[in-house]
C-alpha cells in the first residue's frame, strides 16, 4: 500500500490517498482538522491505516462512502462502521438488501470547512455515485473536487457492468451513463480536480489527467456525441449477459504458489477482469481475456486449446467464465486463483504494471519517442468504428500464426475498436516475450468514426 498527502487543499483540511497496486484501488481519507471529522471514501478491508491517520489528524471518522458496492474484492467499510460507529452510505439503487444508509441526488454533508454532495450517476454501476468537495469559506461557490469512484477514471469511463439483480442490461447501463456524463460533469469547471477510486497507469506526455480540463483532452467518453451513437460505442464488443452455468464444472482453488508451479509446467495463465484492472496489476505471463466481452470470437487466437488454463477472476465468476471457455472450445479450465488478486496483495514482486497510451497521445509518442510500432489488430478494414491510423494492420484474428514475422526491438503499441481486443492482443504479445508492449487506453471506437 502506498499513501501520500495530496497537496492544494484549503487550509484546515487533509486529503489521504491510499494506492492498492494489486488491486488496481485508491482509496481517501478526508479530515477536517476544525471540526475534528474525519470521512472515508471507499476504503479498503485493512482499516488500521485509516484510525491511525485519523488519529494522528486529531478526527474521528464518522462518514464511509462507497461510490459503488465493489464486488471485485473485499472492503474495509464494515470495520469501519464496527470500530468507529461511523454511518455507511451508498448509492439509492445499491442492491434492496443492503443495510447501510441510502443517498440520493443532492444530499449533502457539512462539517467545518468541508461540504460534500452527492450526485448519482448510474451507468458503471447502477447504484454509483460522485462525491463534489467544496470548500464552505470560499467565495467560488464551484465544487474544487470530486470524488468519481470508477464512473470517470484517469482517460476513461467505468464500462458498464450489470448485475443480475438490478434487471438491467449494457446497453440500458450505457444509455444511464451517457446521461449521467452529460448532466453531471459537462458544467463542471475545468480547474475541478478529480478523484478516481482506481490506481491508473497512463501516459499522457506531460498533459494533466486530474482535472476536468485534462480529462476533457484525454477521456474519449466525455467527447460529444448522440446518445444512441454512443451507447452502441460503449457496448461494441461486449457479452450479452448469461445466465448462470448450465453445466456443472470441476474447478480447483490454488494459492498463488500453486497457480506459479502449474504456469511453469505449461498452463496458461487467464485472467478475466477488465483491461484498466489488468493493466493496472496483473500476474506476469498471465493473457487477458475480460468476462465482459465477447471473448469467445477470439479467445482460440490468443489461447491454446490444448494446454491447461488456471483462472485469475473476480471471486464468485470462477465457474462461469470456466464454462464461457469449455463452451469456446477450451476444456482444460482445471484450477483459479484462489482469492483473486487479493491474494497477490504481499506478492508485490509477481505484479506487472502496464501503463496504457492516450490516443490524443499517439503521435507525441511517435514524433519524440524511439522505434514504435503501431499495431493495429482490427479485423475488417472497411468496418472499422474508430479513427484510422497509419499502422502495421495485423488483425488479432491472425495474431498467432503472424507471430514469427513480428519485430521484437520496436516497442509495439496495439490499437483496436474495442479495449478488450487490444488488451487481450497486448498481453498474449508479452506472455510470448515481447518485452516493450502498451496498447491505446479505452479502445478507438469512442474517439469517433473512421477520417
Amino acid at each position: 500500500m502506498l499513501t501520500n498527502v495530496v497537496e492544494g487543499m484549503p487550509a484546515g483540511v487533509s486529503l489521504l490517498r491510499y494506492c492498492y497496486p494489486a488491486l488496481a484501488h485508491t482509496s481517501y481519507l478526508l479530515v477536517d482538522e476544525e471540526s475534528g471529522t474525519a470521512a472515508v471514501v471507499d476504503p479498503h478491508r485493512d482499516v488500521d491505516d485509516y484510525l491511525e491517520d485519523a488519529f494522528r489528524l486529531g478526527a474521528k471518522i464518522k462518514h464511509v462512502f462507497l461510490t459503488k458496492v465493489h464486488d471485485d474484492f473485499e472492503t474495509g467499510h464494515v470495520a469501519l462502521r464496527d470500530r468507529t460507529l461511523a454511518t455507511v452510505y451508498v448509492g439509492a439503487w445499491a442492491p434492496a438488501n443492503s443495510p447501510f444508509m441510502l443517498l440520493k441526488e443532492g444530499d449533502a454533508f457539512e462539517f467545518g470547512r468541508v461540504r460534500l454532495r452527492i450526485l448519482e450517476t448510474p451507468g458503471h454501476h447502477l447504484e454509483s455515485l460522485v462525491i463534489l468537495l467544496f470548500d464552505v469559506r470560499s467565495s467560488d461557490q464551484n465544487p474544487i473536487a470530486a470524488f468519481t469512484g470508477e464512473t470517470i477514471l484517469c482517460g476513461d469511463i467505468g464500462r458498464p457492468e450489470p448485475q443480475d439483480e438490478d434487471g438491467y442490461d449494457a446497453s440500458d447501463l450505457a444509455l444511464m451513463l451517457h446521461t449521467s456524463l452529460r448532466e453531471k460533469f459537462d458544467t463542471l469547471p475545468e480547474n475541478v480536480r478529480l478523484f478516481p477510486s482506481h490506481t491508473a497507469r497512463l501516459d499522457l506526455f506531460g498533459r494533466p489527467c486530474d482535472t476536468m480540463e485534462g480529462q476533457r483532452l484525454a477521456n474519449p467518453g466525455l467527447k460529444r456525441m448522440p446518445c444512441d451513437e454512443f451507447v452502441r460505442r460503449v457496448t461494441l464488443g461486449m457479452a450479452v449477459r448469461s445466465a448462470p452455468p448450465s453445466k456443472e464444472v470441476r474447478l480447483r482453488a490454488s494459492s498463488v504458489d500453486e497457480v506459479l508451479r502449474a504456469q511453469r509446467e505449461g498452463a496458461q495463465v487467464v485472467d478475466d477482469r477488465n483491461p484498466v484492472d489488468y493493466s493496472a496489476a496483473c500476474l506476469a505471463g498471465s493473457v487477458n481475456l475480460p468476462a465482459a466481452s465477447s471473448f469467445e470470437s477470439f479467445a482460440f487466437r490468443v489461447l491454446d486449446r490444448q494446454r491447461p488454463i488456471v483462472l485469475v477472476s473476480i471471486p464468485g465468476r470462477e465457474k462461469i467464465t470456466a464454462v464461457r471457455l469449455a463452451e469456446a472450445g477450451f476444456p482444460h479450465v482445471a484450477a483459479y486463483l484462489d482469492g483473486g488478486m487479493q491474494a497477490l496483495e504481499d506478492r508485490p514482486k509477481l505484479l506487472r504494471h502496464h501503463r496504457r497510451l492516450c490516443y490524443t497521445a499517439l503521435g507525441s509518442r511517435i514524433l519524440t519517442g524511439g522505434p514504435t510500432l503501431i499495431l493495429d489488430t482490427r479485423g475488417d478494414r472497411s468496418s472499422v468504428e474508430g479513427p484510422r491510423v497509419a499502422v502495421y494492420p495485423l488483425a488479432l484474428e491472425e495474431l498467432r500464426q503472424e507471430l514469427p514475422s513480428l519485430p521484437r526491438h520496436p516497442e509495439i503499441v496495439v490499437v483496436d475498436d474495442t479495449p478488450y481486443r487490444s488488451s487481450a492482443a497486448a498481453s498474449f504479445l508479452r506472455s510470448q516475450g515481447f518485452g516493450n508492449v502498451t496498447e491505446v487506453a479505452g479502445g478507438l471506437a469512442l474517439w469517433g468514426s473512421p477520417s
